[in-house]
């Protein structure tokens, strides 16, 4: 009955940090990293487990937890990482993406002379979504033109069959777009909020989880140690390097 105080982008986030925040007073040794990793090979998360170093020092590593419960039949292998080399690495492959979203962000503004940029973009997603709602409405007539053409006997039941099917997939996947389109202008809207996230991450000495919660939706670890980051934010996913997410290989730095 009422506008909203906040979009669902937003209380999304809050509603992470705050779920963050009781896992970790859950735990004796705190991780930044904790609940966002999951294994690349079979989608479970990754746990992670405490052992004492030579030096008495305490160490932590990660482990699958398919393989962690089901060893014996080796569905999946350990994943078994330093979790202090792996965040370090994290957190820096992070700071590069977020310094080159900058980058990005302040040569478009040049190129394209145009103040307010959030407005700009709104409205560009506004008419691609405009344009692949009108191909559905095309979509829609030639499904009614089929259902005439097979009443009236100019369609065979299997050329019938055949060509809805195929308006059907077509239509499905237009309005798949249309989703994604959709979060993409409703992010538009908060951009100014992810400019203040990202300034805060690069500048800050000492990262927090409630930072990397606010950015990271889940970070997956291979068996062979690299890792891909995936972003809440759709642009800096798009933007980003290899399959439009970060990929590092942990063993390389």
């Amino acid at each position: 009955m009422h506008e909203p105080l906040i979009d669902q982008e937003t209380f999304k986030i809050v509603q992470d940090l705050i779920d963050s925040r009781k896992r970790t007073r859950r735990y004796k040794h705190d991780f930044l990293l904790k609940g966002l990793l999951e294994c690349a090979e079979c989608g479970k998360k990754l746990s992670i487990l405490t052992q004492k170093g030579k030096g008495g020092n305490t160490i932590q590593y990660l482990r699958c937890n398919t393989y962690a419960s089901m060893t014996r039949l080796k569905i999946c292998t350990p994943h078994s990482n330093n979790c202090e080399k792996l965040t370090n690495e994290v957190i820096n492959t992070i700071k590069t993406r977020l310094k080159k979203y900058l980058e990005e962000e302040k040569y478009f503004e040049l190129a394209k002379g145009i103040k307010n940029t959030t407005t700009y973009k709104k409205n560009k997603i506004q008419n691609i979504i405009t344009g692949t709602q009108n191909k559905i409405s095309h979509l829609n007539i030639k499904i009614d033109n089929l259902y005439e053409d097979k009443l009236n006997g100019i369609l065979g039941a299997d050329d019938f069959q055949r060509m809805y099917v195929d308006t059907l997939n077509k239509k499905e996947e237009l309005e798949n777009s249309i989703k994604q389109l959709e979060k993409q202008k409703e992010e538009a809207s908060y951009e100014i909020d992810l400019n203040k996230i990202v300034k805060d991450f690069i500048e800050m000495k000492d990262i927090t989880r409630e930072i990397i919660v606010s950015l990271v939706d889940k970070i997956t670890v291979t068996q062979d140690k690299k890792i891909r980051i995936y972003y809440k934010f759709s642009v800096l996913n798009e933007n980003s390097n290899i399959n439009k997410n970060d990929i590092v290989n942990i063993e390389s730095a």
